[in-house]
């Protein structure tokens, strides 16, 4: 049985996901993460739009917080998280893997030239982390909840992300 998930952080980098936040605050999704045990659910919603934190508290007595951008205080969210899910970028990457955080990885595939995919599917390869699109994210929760993920280890495992990363940018 898999550890309680009580605190999940979401996160769209300096761009605009909205897609992200509505399918993490769909029924749906909040009902799941309440059987899982959530109580705590943190989005960082970038130039995205936000959502009604009470209306989400009194249906499924999960508190929500909610923020546009943080530089520092970002880590210190997703190392207090249960469950990180995040925008396929490098660096929100790096941020789970580094923390050692169960994470999952959303493509958004609205980017100039759908670079996310690559480095996602790459870390779903890796066994590191779980991916998907939005429309799949419900099945890729219920999937990181109960799959075993790879554990980064920083220094062994960077040589083989840097090498990954020099890749995808020359190609």
């Amino acid at each position: 049985m898999t550890p309680p998930i009580t605190t999940v952080y979401v996160t769209v980098g300096s761009t605009k996901f909205d897609s992200l936040i509505r399918e993490m605050t769909s029924d749906d999704i909040l009902q799941l993460l309440k059987k899982k045990g959530c109580k705590h659910l943190i989005l960082q919603v970038g130039k995205g739009n936000k959502v009604d934190e009470a209306a989400i508290a009194a249906k499924h007595g999960i508190q929500v917080e909610q923020y546009d951008f943080k530089i520092e205080p970002k880590r210190m969210d997703i190392i207090n998280s249960d469950l990180v899910v995040g925008h396929a970028g490098a660096g929100t990457c790096l941020d789970i893997l580094t923390a050692r955080k169960l994470g999952v990885l959303v493509i958004n595939d609205q980017l100039m030239n759908n670079h996310q995919q690559e480095l996602a599917l790459h870390m779903k390869k890796e066994g590191y982390l779980q991916c998907c699109t939005v429309n799949e994210l419900k099945t890729a929760l219920e999937s990181v909840l109960v799959d075993k993920q790879n554990t980064y280890e920083p220094g062994k495992n960077m040589d083989k992300f840097v090498e990954f990363m020099d890749n995808l940018l020359v190609n």
